[in-house]
């Protein structure tokens, strides 16, 4: 699996949407940074979850935790004046 470009893909998706959207695995699944990886919902779903695990994006209340915002965390993961966590990145620090 593109674990990696799957990660920052995922954030992308989460920016795009904004602020003022919380989304879902379809959502982020319609991205064009994700669709063109050609992965599971199951493995975009997992992948959410991990990255809300390690607090990059945040489950919204309500919704059954189906849906996510980004974090702070996760925007300087995808802002080019920060460097990006090896988590993110899969590169040696």
């Amino acid at each position: 699996m593109k674990t990696y470009l799957l990660r920052k893909g995922i954030l992308l998706a989460l920016k795009f949407y904004g602020d003022d959207m919380a989304c879902n695995v379809d959502d982020v699944s319609c991205h064009a940074r994700v669709i063109t990886l050609r992965l599971s919902r199951d493995d975009i779903k997992r992948e959410m979850e991990n990255l809300a695990g390690f607090e990059y994006i945040k489950r919204c209340d309500g919704f059954g935790g189906e849906y996510y915002k980004i974090t702070p965390k996760g925007l300087r993961q995808i802002n080019p004046e920060f460097s990006a966590d090896r988590y993110i990145t899969g590169r040696p620090e």
